[in-house]
């Protein structure tokens, strides 16, 4: 298939505190993966998104309670800062979002329609929560979703094996890095 012409990449939460979550074997092919499709989007003059989360929704859950009970580091320190492979790219437009789609309440939709994007391909860390978030956004707002299989993780391999066999179908195509290039 490859990457089509009016492409975008959207490496979604390959930041300090989320990268770290997941087990080196795990998390180095998605970082080296999303490394080289960065690589290739560059070179055909697609663009490429970089979205970390810094903060996160108000609304309540059991996590958020568990949170503030530990007196936890401020989210947006460290913990939201993009791995440094990823940081310091002049072409890459770099989007903080604060919920766990990169779509919500920020100027992405608006830039991708302004460039033309039709196809989104989308890599990162959590396959159950920003990359899912994002899928399920992007699906809505009518754009082709192509989720990357092989630079995806989840903190909890359930999670990310249910996204992949149950979710993701239903709203996109499911590739291998390789298959791209």
């Amino acid at each position: 298939m490859g990457i089509k012409k009016h492409s975008a990449l959207i490496v979604i939460d390959l930041q300090e505190g989320i990268v770290d979550k997941v087990p080196t074997e795990v998390a180095t092919p998605v970082v080296n993966n999303s490394l080289e499709l960065c690589g290739a989007f560059e070179r055909a003059k697609l663009p490429v998104f970089i979205v970390n989360v810094a903060g996160r929704s108000k609304g309540l859950t059991e996590l958020q309670q568990r949170a503030s009970q530990s007196d936890q580091a401020s989210p947006e320190t460290v913990w939201g800062t993009v791995i440094e492979s990823f940081s310091n790219k002049p072409r890459f437009k770099c989007l903080t979002k604060y919920s766990w789609g990169a779509f919500t309440n920020t100027v992405l939709d608006e830039q991708l329609k302004q460039q033309g994007i039709t196809h989104v391909y989308l890599t990162g860390i959590a396959t159950s929560v920003g990359v899912e978030s994002t899928a399920r956004q992007a699906f809505e707002l009518d754009y082709n979703v192509v989720i990357v299989e092989d630079a995806i993780a989840d903190m909890d391999s359930a999670c990310h094996q249910h996204s992949c066999e149950k979710v993701f179908p239903k709203m996109s195509v499911l590739m291998t890095t390789k298959e791209i290039l």
